[in-house]
């Protein structure tokens, strides 16, 4: 009697294993080189044979290149299957999800490392993003463990003043505009310091110095003025205005001519610490230009050949207190004819 022999066949996997994701620089919003790594459960055919990456749901806002040379595939395991992209990827799911060949065969169990260059990060921070790998053989897709998207660094970003320049003495209004480096900022800080003698800053509508913000929430200590609550994505601004709307809120130019620093510092996250730009705005502060001010005579009117005294008074502008003040002059009418 035969007894009957029952084959015991062995599934094919269909997933790829040891997926891993690199990113550098991690920066939110920057152009980055990522290097995926996994192992090829099944082999692919050289020219037909397709990997995919995913970040569409994972990674919002993640942009792979188009160039097939981007992609270019190490095979650690056999050599031969190392090579650069040539076909040009396909694309979907606004670029965060690309197909492309592999340009040499892939034995199974080999394990590659993907480099793709020219990748743009999403442009929000993010510390549990990750991308789905699958390929044309084994096409149920691998999640990533997650890799982070970070913020700018501490202390970067960049700030103008607007005006830059201001008359002693005089009232203005000062515009700070701080413009976010790539990463952005999530929950940030913004502070800049006034320097001494100018108006002392406040968060009081109607009193001198009343000081606001495009974003966050304004603080004041002494001299320095501090916007927390800040979230920017890369290239954002954010605008502090000092003296804001004019009139009794005007802050009132200090009696020193020269370059007056408004140092500024920031931190990217609440947890972050504020670290100083490297390059503050500075507003240069100049005295009244010559033939500025006022003068008047008294009396305003004479009796020829009657002897009298007239009074020149010369009123400096408000700015021009560094400059000297002329006195007033006596001078007996007969000594010239009126």
């Amino acid at each position: 009697m035969l007894t009957p022999v029952i084959g015991v066949g062995v599934a094919a996997a269909s997933s790829v294993s040891s997926v891993s994701v690199t990113v550098s620089p991690s920066t939110a919003g920057s152009t980055a080189t990522y290097t995926i790594k996994f192992v090829a459960t099944s082999a692919l055919s050289a020219g037909s044979g397709t990997i995919t990456f995913d970040a569409h749901t994972g990674a919002v806002g993640t942009v792979f290149p188009a160039t097939a040379s981007d992609y270019v595939i190490t095979d650690s395991t056999h050599s031969s299957g190392s090579g650069t992209v040539t076909a040009a990827p396909t694309r979907s799911n606004s670029n965060a999800t690309v197909v492309f060949k592999v340009p040499k065969a892939i034995t199974a169990g080999d394990s590659l490392s993907v480099a793709v260059s020219g990748v743009t990060n999403p442009s929000t921070a993010n510390s549990s993003a990750t991308l789905a790998v699958s390929t044309s053989a084994n096409t149920t897709a691998v999640t990533s463990p997650a890799y982070a998207i970070t913020n700018a660094a501490d202390g970067s970003g960049t700030e103008t003043v607007s005006p830059t320049t201001a008359t002693a003495g005089a009232t203005t209004t000062l515009t700070f505009t701080y413009t976010a480096a790539a990463g952005g900022l999530s929950s940030g800080s913004v502070a800049i310091t006034v320097p001494s003698g100018w108006t002392a800053p406040t968060t009081t509508s109607g009193h001198a110095g009343y000081t606001t913000s495009s974003t966050g929430t304004v603080s004041v200590a002494s001299q320095v003025v501090t916007v927390s609550g800040v979230s920017l994505t890369s290239g954002a601004a954010l605008t502090v205005t000092y003296g804001s709307g004019g009139g009794a809120n005007s802050v009132t130019v200090p009696q020193v001519a020269g370059a007056q620093s408004f140092s500024t510092s920031e931190k990217s996250t609440s947890s972050g610490t504020l670290t100083a730009l490297s390059s503050s705005p500075s507003v240069t502060v100049s005295v009244s230009s010559d033939g500025s001010g006022t003068m008047t005579v008294s009396p305003s009117v004479a009796t020829e050949s009657v002897p009298t005294t007239l009074t020149f008074t010369y009123t400096a502008p408000p700015a021009a207190s560094t400059r000297a003040r002329s006195p007033s002059r006596s001078r007996p009418a007969g000594a010239h004819r009126l």
